[in-house]
């Protein structure tokens, strides 16, 4: 899976590039490198999506957890490589971001707890942060896959807590759904 499908839209800067995904003059996602080591990915397109309940049958928009996770362990692994390429070996600070997510739903949790009704069709949402962010430190020299796996851990606790879950629904036996990650694009 690449880190980004490579649209026709690229925005060259004086120092770096801009991948861009374009409908109708809008923006759906990005990712970004620049010289100094900075990147940036905005997917907004292939995370929060509008899903029908079926129990309700109302509408929810919904950010799919697998799939941050997921891309967060495929950004931390493609850093360890990269830098080690260009012998960068400084600490980085990875931050993901959470913006307008204010009474959204989770989803995309990991196969073998996914159909449990109690949370595809619950009031269980984000009732306290619009906006939010998690940062994580780390060295691309030191970095391991047990760290990778360790950090996308946390991570995905962390916000399932966000949005009112009281533990991980991503991995089962340190395992992500491969189902879950079908469908991901950039």
């Amino acid at each position: 899976m690449p880190l980004f499908d490579v649209g026709n839209e690229s925005d060259l800067k004086l120092d770096g590039i801009v991948l861009k995904h374009m409908r109708d003059n809008s923006m759906l996602s990005y990712f970004e490198i620049l010289n100094n080591g900075f990147a940036e990915a905005g997917l907004s397109r292939s995370l929060i999506f509008t899903k029908q309940n079926s129990y309700t049958e109302k509408p929810v928009v919904a950010i799919h957890l697998t799939r941050i996770i997921g891309y967060e362990m495929l950004l931390l692994g493609f850093a360890k490589k990269l830098y080690d390429l260009v012998n960068y070996y400084d600490d980085i600070l990875l931050q993901i971001s959470f913006v307008n997510v204010l009474n959204l739903k989770l989803t995309g949790f990991n196969d073998k707890i996914r159909y449990n009704p109690r949370y595809e069709f619950s009031d269980i949402s984000n009732k306290q942060h619009t906006n939010f962010k998690l940062n994580f430190r780390f060295n691309p020299k030191t970095l391991t896959d047990d760290d990778i796996l360790e950090i996308a851990k946390k991570h995905s606790e962390q916000i399932c807590r966000v949005f009112g879950l009281d533990k991980d629904h991503c991995f089962i036996d340190n395992s992500l759904s491969v189902s879950e990650l079908n469908g991901f694009y950039f």
